[in-house]
C-alpha cells in the first residue's frame, strides 16, 4: 500500500519548508538589528494609563541592538500623544500623534533609557553592542 499524490506532496512541501527556514533560527541571538536595519518599537494601546507595569507601554519594552541600527517608535496609541525622550536629549522627539513614527540611529555602543515626555512613567532601555 502507497502513499497517494497528495500525500507525497503534502510530505515534500513539509520537508521543504523545514530545510529552507529552519537554518534561518540557528545561531539567532537576542541582539537584532545592525547597519541600515531597522527595527520598530510600538507604543501600545491605553499605554498613556498609568499601571506600573512596563510591559504595557513600549513594545518591546528591552531591547538590544548593534550599533548602526536605526529605531523607530510608532505611535500605535489611538487618540494619546507621546513623545520619546532622554534626560542628556539624545532622544528627542516631537509629539507623535497617533500612527506617527519618530526614528533615531544609534551609532555609539552603550545603555539608553527612555521615556515618554507626556507620560514619564512609560519607561523603555536600549542596550547597543
Amino acid at each position: 500500500m502507497g502513499f497517494s499524490r497528495k500525500d507525497r506532496l503534502m510530505k515534500v512541501a513539509i520537508l521543504s519548508y523545514f530545510l529552507l527556514f529552519a537554518p534561518l533560527t540557528v545561531g539567532c541571538s537576542e541582539t537584532r538589528g545592525g547597519p541600515s536595519k531597522e527595527v520598530i518599537i510600538e507604543i501600545l494601546q491605553g499605554s498613556g494609563i498609568r499601571d506600573n507595569n512596563p510591559r504595557n507601554d513600549f513594545s518591546p519594552y528591552k531591547l538590544r541592538v548593534k550599533a548602526g541600527t536605526r529605531v523607530t517608535w510608532i505611535n500605535k496609541d489611538n487618540g494619546m500623544i507621546h513623545s520619546v525622550n532622554t534626560r542628556d536629549r539624545l532622544l528627542n522627539s516631537p509629539i507623535l500623534h497617533t500612527n506617527d513614527r519618530y526614528g533615531f540611529i544609534f551609532k555609539d555602543q552603550g545603555e539608553y533609557q527612555y521615556y515618554c515626555g507626556a507620560h514619564p512613567w512609560m519607561r523603555g532601555a536600549i542596550s547597543v553592542r
